[in-house]
């Protein structure tokens, strides 16, 4: 998660473009929507919203796994998935973070 988060805030430093990733934008944040009497929110475009535990173990259940293919719908109700392998266990990460991002990075959400 540190590393994703880092890359989200703009701090990773990209090769290809001799510079700073820009920010993400558009990169999904694993929250959920929540009423106002939620003790812990924050305001993301006029909507309350807060960290979602579930959400978090539902993508670390599925990455855990080691199967390579989406969940079933019906194990994560109106989340989505992006999935990726690397099945070298000695492969550098910081390149398989790079892989990931170029990847992912121009998905455009809805």
């Amino acid at each position: 998660m540190k590393l994703r988060s880092s890359l989200a805030l703009g701090l990773e430093y990209d090769k290809l473009i001799n510079g700073y990733a820009s920010q993400a934008a558009k990169m999904l944040k694993m929250v959920s929507l929540f009423s106002i009497s939620q003790l812990i929110y924050h305001q993301v475009n006029g909507q309350a919203q807060v960290y979602n535990c579930s959400i978090e173990e539902s993508a670390m259940r599925n990455a855990g796994g080691c199967n390579y293919g989406h969940t079933s719908n019906n194990e994560r109700p109106g989340l989505g998935e992006n999935i990726f392998a690397i099945r070298n266990p000695h492969f550098n990460k910081i390149e398989a973070a790079a892989m990931v991002h170029k990847r992912f990075a121009f998905i455009e959400w809805e």
